[in-house]
């Protein structure tokens, strides 16, 4: 079995192309207005009524049919975790169209995550005879925690006027979350134009039913089919992929870095997986040297990893309640 293919990203500015704009209408057919009118009669009125509505659902679902047979590549987003898995199962056992998958590797997530990714490779290739196209950052996560230089003036500025490097973005922060489009959404997107060059694109994202506030213009299955990020987790354990046990033990299976994990989720990080946990430590040490006492140094708002270790450990004594 061969193994994921990859595809290393260069800088935006050389996968971007300059792309037309691809906009095609679809006109709905005339439904038969000749209708049976019987004033004064509501079943039949009733009857007509649904009678029009599904020749519009049905001229609906076959116009998306002929687009994505004969006018679209179709894109698949598969980050790996529970939602996207069970979108690619749903659109593999219902027999549509997948022709790309790709998958945009942060280089931090967790080695069950990595796992599960090679599974899911096994089953598209054996289902669909397609690999999952890998797409990474050139540079790597800890070179733009670290070492990416500022370019924007106004960030420069604020930079001098702190007192801080101009250099490392730190951790990721609610107004500021470099490392999604860094690292994920910008790859992607660079490789999505790409294709728009030769041919139009239908982009498919695993985004669950109660998520539904996330959807943009993209494809989103699971939210057409009304499947809850429950459902979804259910889907992917019925068929055998139980992502090495991550959601026992966490509410996200996303990088183990992320400084959006609950306390609870790092206490298991800490536990269950000593040398991330060692790591995360050492990429807290050189954030605050970097950083000082500054939000760029703080891991979370008020905890820093060292300060949680302390305290993690102190509650494994039982010197203080959890």
């Amino acid at each position: 079995m061969k193994k994921c293919r990859t595809y290393d990203c260069a800088d935006a500015a050389d996968t971007q192309k300059k792309v037309g704009d691809y906009q095609k209408e679809y006109d709905e057919k005339n439904t038969n207005k000749s209708a049976r009118k019987s004033p004064g009669q509501e079943e039949n009125n009733h009857a007509i009524e649904q009678e029009k509505q599904g020749k519009i659902n049905e001229q609906t679902h076959t116009n998306r049919e002929v687009i994505q047979r004969h006018h679209c590549l179709n894109v698949f987003n598969l980050s790996g975790e529970k939602d996207s898995t069970a979108a690619l199962i749903l659109m593999i056992e219902r027999g549509l169209p997948i022709d790309v998958v790709f998958n945009a590797d942060t280089g931090m997530e967790f080695p069950e995550m990595y796992e599960h990714l090679a599974k899911v490779d096994e089953y598209l290739y054996r289902e669909r005879g397609l690999h999952i196209t890998t797409l990474r950052h050139p540079k790597g996560f800890e070179w733009l925690m670290f070492e990416e230089p500022k370019k924007r003036p106004n960030v420069i500025q604020r930079r001098i006027e702190n007192h801080l490097p101009l250099y490392g973005n730190s951790w990721s922060g609610i107004k500021v979350r470099w490392c999604t489009g860094a690292l994920k959404t910008k790859l992607i997107d660079a490789a999505v134009r790409q294709i728009k060059t030769e041919k139009a694109v239908l982009h498919h994202i695993g985004i669950a039913a109660d998520e539904e506030k996330r959807c943009k213009d993209k494809q989103y299955p699971l939210v057409e089919w009304g499947i809850t990020e429950a459902k979804a987790l259910q889907i992917c354990y019925d068929h055998g992929f139980d992502f090495g046990g991550l959601y026992e033990k966490h509410k996200r299976a996303s990088c183990y870095c992320c400084p959006f994990q609950r306390i609870l989720e790092l206490q298991n990080l800490r536990k269950y997986h000593p040398q991330l946990w060692k790591h995360l430590l050492e990429m807290d040490q050189r954030a605050r040297e970097q950083f000082g006492s500054s939000p760029l140094g703080r891991f979370k708002q008020n905890w820093s990893v060292e300060g949680l270790d302390k305290r993690f450990a102190q509650e494994e004594k039982k010197l203080i309640l959890p």
